[in-house]
């Protein structure tokens, strides 16, 4: 029994996250930043935790339920549209505020009104939007002595540990290659909410291509200013790859039953999830300097599009 318990906290548990995107109804102009969503089909997303030992527990909202002893929890949000946005620290958003002659966005501005809760925005007394969809959840252990460190799940060399669908199959369009996946984390300790990495389903970086800005430049861009980009500053993972800019490693690998973190420069997208629990939030929007953030020459009418982030916690 001894034996048993040491194994049991040296195990690991994967807890799996999936969020709606949204159903985007592309226009018939093609240039980036496009402005208009015509249909929109938003529908339920799902998280679900699965325990094998130690007991990592995920739960939509903000509150951890220990009244269910340990067993596995599957909750239900829901999704909504989204329109082109960029953010460098995911507080701070832009969305297209005018275009040139070349039909190239060359001014941009941060919404009057918006919701951070939600994404929801307007500007001026135009109709709302949404800059992104946010999802919230909470992370935490079952055993009150028990910490564990969160890590993406590598473990599947076929997929990778965060994905994104299309109407339940996988799709390599534009509007996916555009999208990133924010991972941010409070932990209640007047930090408020940190960001941990952003996921993209391809690489920037060594693209020949720009987006449609006027001072487009390739690789990892954002809006700096209400006229002009920049290079990504967040730590970001693409496709299969969970080692980021900076080397550090995010993803976790499996030998037998038992998941194992990188041997060096690990890098957990959550340390220290407790009994009390983490706030995660987990962000989904279009990158409009995304040189992939292009109407499509064909419309798109009522694609839903998927989210779904699978994460390992390692026993400390």
């Amino acid at each position: 029994m001894r034996y048993s318990t040491k194994l049991l906290k040296r195990q690991l548990v994967v807890a799996i996250c999936m969020v709606l995107v949204a159903a985007i109804a592309l226009a018939s102009s093609t240039y980036a930043w496009f402005v208009t969503n015509h249909t929109v089909t938003a529908d339920t997303s799902s998280v679900a935790a699965q325990t094998n030992g130690f007991i990592l527990q995920i739960v939509g909202g903000t509150t951890v339920d220990h009244s269910n002893g340990g067993a596995s929890i599957s909750v239900s949000q829901e999704g909504h549209e989204i329109a082109p946005a960029s953010t460098d620290d995911l507080k701070n958003w832009y969305v297209l505020n005018s275009i040139n002659s070349d039909m190239k966005a060359n001014s941009y501005v941060i919404p009057s009104t918006l919701d951070l809760s939600t994404g929801k925005y307007r500007i001026g007394t135009d109709t709302y939007n949404y800059a992104y969809v946010v999802s919230t959840y909470t992370l935490y252990t079952v055993s009150e002595t028990g910490y564990c460190d969160v890590y993406l799940d590598g473990s599947d060399a076929t997929s990778p540990a965060i994905t994104v669908t299309v109407d339940g199959s996988d799709e390599a369009d534009k509007i996916v290659a555009s999208m990133r996946v924010g991972l941010t984390f409070d932990y209640g300790d007047g930090e408020g909410e940190q960001l941990s990495l952003v996921y993209a389903p391809s690489n920037e970086d060594g693209k020949t291509e720009v987006g449609n800005d006027a001072d487009a430049q390739t690789g990892w861009r954002t809006v700096a200013d209400a006229t002009s980009t920049k290079a990504a500053t967040y730590p970001y993972v693409y496709e299969k790859t969970y080692i980021d800019q900076n080397g550090n490693n995010y993803g976790v690998t499996k030998s037998g039953d038992n998941y194992v973190k990188p041997a060096t420069k690990a890098k957990a997208v959550a340390p220290d999830v407790d009994y009390d629990g983490v706030i995660m939030r987990v962000y989904i929007w279009m990158e409009g300097t995304d040189s992939d953030c292009v109407n499509s020459s064909e419309s798109i009418t009522n694609a839903t599009y998927t989210v779904s982030v699978q994460l390992a916690g390692v026993s400390k």
